[in-house]
């Protein structure tokens, strides 16, 4: 023990490590289980938005897409359509063919999807709408409609004539009433985007989608099987020419 010691042994002071601090086993385990319940509420929300039957976006997802549609539209000053469909007879349908036939017809609107540019949604039962995009006018929208009736038609054909006939039918199905194909009623509005006026997106949405629908009930009236084109007046009302 030199001079000057005290007699008291210094503690050894271990060295600092340099490297970095893992996360704690309790805090990594609970950054992961919130990971996880984030993964499934998205998942869920996804889901949310998709119709059970055709695999197309729902009502859900329509009505969040179509104030942002219409938004950029007139941020843009574009102009675009809302075609409304509505299957025609779906009574009858399920009268030849039963309730499982008619979600079979109603699965067509799935397969028409394949045809077009634009996105196909399933508002309910046999409704359906498409948001249309650069048609230059009621005449290119016209032509665009009358090729998805016609598509619509071509794909039922095959579909009908290898249904198998309601179960509890009592009379049998002719072969007329098996080939009848599946007819469609559209109606169209147009929206001209105009950044110098006041604008809000989710009533510009709410009149678009009930005007399309009027139109499309107007073909109804008119004896169903066709396709209208709709144009607001500055009093409101709507002006219908045929379209298909």
């Amino acid at each position: 023990m030199g001079e000057g010691s005290t007699g008291v042994k210094e503690a050894e002071i271990p060295p600092v490590s340099r490297e970095p601090q893992r996360n704690p086993p309790k805090f990594a385990s609970r950054r992961s289980s919130i990971k996880r319940e984030r993964a499934r509420t998205a998942e869920a929300e996804k889901k949310s938005k998709v119709d059970s039957l055709t695999g197309l976006p729902n009502e859900l997802a329509f009505l969040e897409e179509l104030p942002r549609t219409l938004a950029l539209a007139n941020r843009e000053g574009r102009k675009i359509y809302l075609v409304y469909y509505d299957y025609d007879d779906m009574h009858g349908i399920n009268d030849r063919f039963g309730h499982s036939g008619g979600d079979e017809a109603i699965k067509l609107a799935a397969a028409l999807q394949g045809r077009l540019e634009e996105q196909l949604y399933r508002l309910h039962g046999d409704e359906f709408v498409r948001i249309a995009y650069g048609h230059n006018g009621d005449k290119e929208i016209a032509a665009a409609m009358k090729r998805d009736r016609t598509a619509l038609t071509q794909l039922s054909l095959p579909l009908f004539k290898n249904l198998p006939v309601r179960s509890d039918r009592v009379e049998p199905l002719t072969e007329e009433a098996r080939n009848k194909p599946l007819a469609l009623t559209m109606g169209a509005i147009s929206f001209t985007g105009n950044r110098d006026h006041e604008f809000d997106a989710h009533t510009a949405a709410s009149n678009l989608l009930k005007q399309a629908d009027e139109v499309m009930m107007y073909g109804k009236d008119q004896g169903r099987n066709v396709g209208f084109i709709g144009g607001v007046t500055p009093n409101g009302s709507i002006n219908y020419k045929i379209a298909a």
